[in-house]
């Protein structure tokens, strides 16, 4: 799909989708394989102040 794409409420991504362009939403549930080319833009009612800290890949 080229897009932008505009979800008012939810979005799956399923394995095999792939966006060209920017997807906004304001709840997204994307599956293992999906690709999107494009920024994601959370468009929630309120914005939180919460930071979580990512911590890189370990390999096993």
């Amino acid at each position: 799909m080229t897009g932008p794409v505009h979800a008012s409420e939810y979005i799956e991504l399923q394995p095999k989708a792939n966006v060209t362009g920017d997807v906004h939403y304001k709840t997204i549930e994307m599956h293992l394989g999906a690709v999107v080319q494009g920024r994601l833009s959370n468009q929630g009612e309120g914005k939180s102040d919460k930071v979580v800290r990512l911590k890189p890949a370990t390999s096993d």
